[in-house]
């Protein structure tokens, strides 16, 4: 039998498996306590998804509904239980989706591996990254993501060893359709299975074919709302996921040699932070050493290139994105969801062949130990900044951006409360405050856009030229810098009446951490932009 290096004994029992699971859950429980202890407001993204799930839809701008559907659900909750904290209520659905996404990880690990050590450092590894720690702090679609690719990546493993049955493929289907409704970069889940599949089929001559169409047509069936959305809609969010990319810049004589290589290393070093820097490493590792080297079953071996096939692909991909125009550090995270597999099972099976049992369990530590010191680092270092007014709005700070936003939102909805019209604003970010931290009163607010550009959610739905009837009667007009002359003149001509408000609460106000202030008029008629 194989000699392999167990991190905790010869065998870890069921028992200490369970342990790990109620460390992982008092760990999921504190991440969602504390958001409800955030001294920062929302910040825009948050605020829109929240505003988004006033109004439930099959598409948003920036991104498939499956956000904004499952903060609705939060808000419901909290409205039952007569909780009005609305950042926490905001946020408190994304620990246990990612503790969700660790326990289908560990199970993955099981199927592939039948071996406790390898399942329960798995998903140790997983639950205590750095970006899954600051996923559980913030409201984003990447902790719905990595869950519906976790649950994915499981069925599809458990498919592949259990031929003879429907059902494993229907929960892939299934998840993959629900992934894809909350962020286009789970159609890479459909890619990396159809190289799996395909070497399978080379090595084993399965018969796998229909039941993984079946799974695809069910995926489809599952996103085909969003994709009804987009045709009817003019594809916005597909616009903004290119403009974001800035693949036009590769395409349109832009692109620079040097700049791209500056990107490239960016992203890649960066990698090292959002995975970890020994588990990336790790990775790599696990990755580029020769499997002969190990002398490990044929069967370990088919594990070790199923998760590489659903880690690296994804990765090269944004590496080369990165590489022709650019791509954010968190764009690939999907592929530490297997990521995290290949790590554990490079720890206890392979990595003994070059240092010993004592160095491995101090790798193992210290690896846990910093992605928990970033989760305690990302949750007190907020409440440090937040502790006096300079450090607030000090330039290094770089939460200030988020001061005065959440302040000008409830002086509109106090001055709605006594004197209800129509909120219109020019700024996305206030925009996005409104519909969250103003609601019912201000909801949905009308976006001031003479320019025209369709560059946001508000200027591609709400824009004020396109209220018609809801553009008529006295509405009250919210700028966020101070309007030159010029501007003046275009609200006069806009308008049939244009009065500035005198709210030195109003005034009082600094947005950004800066001296902007806003500045507040009641129009009356809009007749359309000059």
């Amino acid at each position: 039998m194989l000699s392999k290096l167990h991190l905790i004994e010869q065998k870890i029992s069921q028992k200490q498996l369970r342990v790990l699971l109620i460390a992982m859950a008092i760990l999921t429980i504190l991440r969602l306590i504390s958001v409800f202890w955030s001294p920062y407001s929302l910040q825009v993204d948050e605020a829109q998804y929240a505003g988004w799930a006033r109004s439930f839809s099959a598409g948003y701008y920036s991104k498939p509904p499956f956000i904004a559907w499952i903060l609705g659900v939060g808000q419901t909750v909290c409205s039952t239980l007569n909780i009005h904290q609305v950042e926490g209520c905001t946020r408190m659905l994304q620990a246990p989706a990612l503790f969700i996404a660790s326990l289908f990880i560990m199970a993955s690990a099981w199927q592939l591996f039948e071996e406790y050590a390898i399942a329960l450092l798995s998903g140790l590894i997983f639950i205590t990254l750095p970006f899954v720690g600051f996923y559980s702090l913030v409201a984003t679609t990447d902790a719905w993501l990595l869950m519906w690719w976790s649950i994915a990546f499981f069925s599809f493993v458990f498919a592949i060893k259990n031929p003879n049955v429907w059902w494993p493929w229907c929960v892939c289907g299934i998840a993959v359709g629900l992934g894809s409704l909350t962020k286009y970069a789970m159609l890479m889940f459909i890619i990396s299975a159809g190289i799996a599949l395909y070497q399978l089929e080379r090595s084993k001559d399965s018969k796998l074919n229909l039941k993984a169409l079946f799974s695809l047509l069910i995926a489809l069936l599952v996103f085909s709302p969003n994709i009804l959305w987009n045709i009817s809609t003019g594809f916005p969010t597909l616009e903004h996921h290119i403009e974001i990319s800035h693949l036009n810049s590769a395409t349109s004589g832009a692109w620079e040699f040097k700049k791209a290589v500056v990107e490239f290393l960016s992203f890649f070093l960066a990698q090292f932070i959002v995975f970890g820097p020994l588990t990336f490493l790790s990775l790599i590792l696990a990755s580029l050493l020769k499997k002969a080297k190990f002398n490990l079953p044929q069967k370990e071996i088919q594990a070790v290139q199923c998760l590489r096939i659903f880690t690296w692909p994804m990765l090269f991909l944004i590496l080369f994105q990165a590489f022709m125009s650019r791509a954010f550090s968190n764009w690939a995270v999907v592929a530490y969801v297997s990521g995290s597999i290949l790590v554990a099972s490079f720890w206890v099976l392979r990595i003994r062949q070059y240092v010993s049992e004592a160095i491995v369990k101090k790798l193992v530590f210290a690896s846990i130990v910093f992605g928990l010191l970033c989760t305690i680092f990302m949750i007190a270092v907020p409440h440090w900044l937040a502790s006096s007014a300079e450090l607030r709005v000090a330039k290094l700070n770089p939460l200030r951006k988020l001061e005065g936003w959440k302040e000008v939102a409830l002086w509109t909805k106090s001055y709605l409360h006594t004197k209800p019209m129509r909120v219109i604003t020019d700024d996305r970010y206030l925009l996005a405050e409104l519909s969250t931290y103003a609601y019912p009163e201000a909801y949905p607010p009308l976006s001031w856009n003479p320019s025209r550009h369709k560059d946001n959610h508000y200027n591609w739905f709400y824009d004020l030229a396109n209220a018609n009837q809801k553009a008529s009667g006295t509405m009250l007009l919210i700028l966020t810098n101070q309007p030159a002359e010029s501007e003046i003149a275009m609200l006069k001509a806009s308008f049939e009446d244009v009065l500035q408000i005198q709210a030195p609460a109003l005034s009082a106000i600094n947005i950004g951490g800066t001296s902007r202030n806003a500045y507040a008029f009641e129009v009356r008629n809009f007749r359309g932009y000059p």
